[in-house]
């Protein structure tokens, strides 16, 4: 079924005894918008004079920067927005986004998990330790035990740690496994089909097996549905950062 105002979306979320978000690929920032903040502008400039190798290292700590002193207007209107949406609902957000903005709005930490992990705490390239490195602690970009390059730990490292995630995932496993049976609304933010193994299609698997859950699909290209999940399937071929935005006010046509 077609959501087509925005008081679906709200009456559906009021009326969930859990809720579960699925935050993907729009509500990342692109490069083009980095590129308009002035200060990452530079210093982008200066990293194309070095070579590729050395430029794409230095990149993520740019990037970093970048991520801690800057948030889109577009986007933080749209985070605070759903946090208005979620209010003290049960609910748990599953997030690819790797900046981190999903802790700087107020959500409760223990209810989020990002599997691609962040750009705030720092791994061996190598993986050679499970040992991460708080950003604000860092003394070296080197390995402490086997001398290589550090990168930040999310899936850009060359051989992604994923214990900085994986303690977290485990309490969403828990919390989803407590959902069965229960009015569940999942709702599925901009997700498309890269790392689709992680909210997409789980999402589905889980509409399957609880026969009291929903299906909130929001997005702007992929916004399809199985023909077999129409009856607690609902899409919407927008783009999800707006549709949210949209949700402050009440009864606004889709």
């Amino acid at each position: 079924m077609v959501i087509t105002n925005t008081n679906e979306i709200i009456g559906k979320i009021q009326e969930a005894s859990h809720v579960l978000v699925g935050i993907g690929q729009e509500w990342q920032v692109t490069m083009d918008e980095m590129l308009c903040e002035p200060e990452f502008l530079s210093k982008y400039q200066e990293l194309e004079k070095l070579d590729e190798e050395t430029k794409q290292y230095q990149l993520q700590f740019l990037i970093s920067d970048y991520y801690e002193k800057n948030m889109p207007d577009r986007l933080r209107e749209a985070y605070n927005v759903l946090k208005e949406l979620l209010g003290e609902k049960n609910y748990f957000i599953v997030t690819l986004m790797t900046d981190d903005y999903i802790s700087q709005d107020g959500f409760r930490r223990e209810n989020t998990v990002a599997p691609c992990g962040n750009f705030k705490q720092l791994q061996c390239g190598q993986n050679c330790s499970e040992i991460l490195i708080d950003k604000k602690e860092l003394q070296s970009n080197t390995c402490q035990n086997c001398g290589g390059a550090l990168y930040y730990n999310n899936i850009y490292a060359p051989k992604y740690n994923e214990q900085g995630y994986l303690p977290q995932w485990e309490r969403y496993m828990k919390w989803l496994q407590g959902t069965v049976n229960k009015n569940l609304v999942m709702l599925e933010l901009g997700v498309g089909l890269e790392l689709a193994s992680v909210i997409r299609w789980p999402f589905e698997k889980t509409l399957t097996y609880n026969q009291k859950a929903q299906l909130l699909r929001i997005n702007e290209t992929f916004s399809m549905l199985p023909e077999n999940m129409s009856e607690r399937g609902f899409r919407l071929q927008k783009d999800s950062v707006d549709v949210i935005i949209a949700c402050k006010n009440a009864d606004i046509s889709l």
